[in-house]
C-alpha cells in the first residue's frame, strides 16, 4: 500500500510560477495544451475564478499564443482588478508587440496596485532603457534591486546606463559605478558572460590589461552560455596582446 502511494506521489510536482510567486500543484506528464483543456473545464464549474483565466493565459503565453493569453488575462482582470502579475504579462505582450505606450500603461498600473513590486519596476526601468529614458529607466531598476537583491537582469541595465552615460561624458563615477553592478552580477553568478566581458571592457578602457586579458579568458572559459560573447572577447585579447608586443 505505502508503495502505491509513492507512486502517486511522484507523479505530482510542486511548481513555482516565476511570474506569480504562487505555488500550484501540476501533473508533470501534462502537456500545455492538457493543462489548458483541463483548466478550461473547472471554469464550468467555478466560472468566476480570475486565478484559473490567469492560469490559462500563462500557458497560452508559454506555449507563444499571445492572443490567445491576451483574451484570458484581460478576463482575469475584469473579474479581480487587482491581480498583479495578469497587468505585468498583459504589458509584456505588448513590450513584445512594439506597443510601448500600452506595455508601460499596463506596467504602472501594476506598480500603482503593488508599489514595491521588482518586477513592475524592472518592466518599468527595462522599457524607459530601451527607449532612452535613462534617468527614468535608473530610478526603477535601482527600485526593483532594492526590493530584489538577486535580481541580476536589473544590475546588468544598471550597468548598461553608467556605460552609455561614461562614454558620453567620460566621467569617471560613471566608470565606478558600471564596474559596481558588475561585480554585484559576478557575486550571485561568477560565471555570467555578459559581466565578465564587460568587466574585461572597463578594465581595457583603464589601461588595465591584466585585468581585462583576465576577464576575457574568464568569459572564454564560459562561453557556452553566452556564445555572442566568444568572438568579440578572442578578438580583445587578440588586440591587447598585439599592443603589448609593440
Amino acid at each position: 500500500m505505502k508503495k502505491s502511494i509513492l507512486t502517486i506521489n511522484l507523479c505530482l510536482v510542486l511548481t513555482l510560477s516565476i511570474v506569480t510567486g504562487k505555488f500550484t500543484i501540476a501533473r508533470n506528464f501534462e502537456s500545455d495544451e492538457q493543462v489548458i483543456t483541463r483548466l478550461k473545464k473547472s471554469l464550468n464549474l467555478e466560472p468566476g475564478k480570475a486565478f484559473t483565466y490567469f492560469q490559462i493565459g500563462w500557458h497560452y503565453q508559454k506555449m507563444g499564443f499571445d492572443k490567445n493569453a491576451k483574451i484570458y488575462y484581460e478576463q482575469c482582470i475584469s473579474i479581480n482588478k487587482q491581480f498583479v502579475s495578469a497587468w505585468i504579462n498583459l504589458g509584456n505582450i505588448y513590450k513584445k508587440e512594439k506597443a510601448v505606450k500600452k506595455a508601460l500603461l499596463h506596467y504602472k498600473q501594476a506598480l500603482k496596485l503593488k508599489p514595491k513590486s521588482a518586477n513592475a519596476n524592472y518592466n518599468i526601468g527595462t522599457l524607459y532603457l530601451h527607449t532612452n529614458n535613462e534617468k527614468l529607466a535608473r530610478v526603477h531598476l535601482l527600485r526593483a534591486v532594492a526590493t530584489r537583491k538577486e535580481l541580476v537582469s536589473g544590475y546588468l541595465n544598471l550597468s548598461t546606463i553608467h556605460l552609455r552615460w561614461f562614454q558620453r561624458n567620460k566621467k569617471s563615477q560613471d566608470l565606478y559605478l558600471a564596474r559596481k553592478y558588475l561585480k554585484k552580477i559576478l557575486y550571485l553568478d561568477n560565471t555570467h558572460p555578459s559581466a565578465l566581458y564587460n568587466l574585461g571592457r572597463l578594465y581595457e578602457i583603464e589601461h588595465d590589461y591584466n585585468n581585462a586579458l583576465m576577464f576575457y579568458r574568464k568569459c572564454l572559459q564560459y562561453s557556452k552560455r553566452g556564445k555572442r560573447y566568444r568572438k568579440n572577447a578572442i578578438k580583445r585579447i587578440q588586440s591587447i596582446m598585439q599592443y603589448l608586443k609593440k
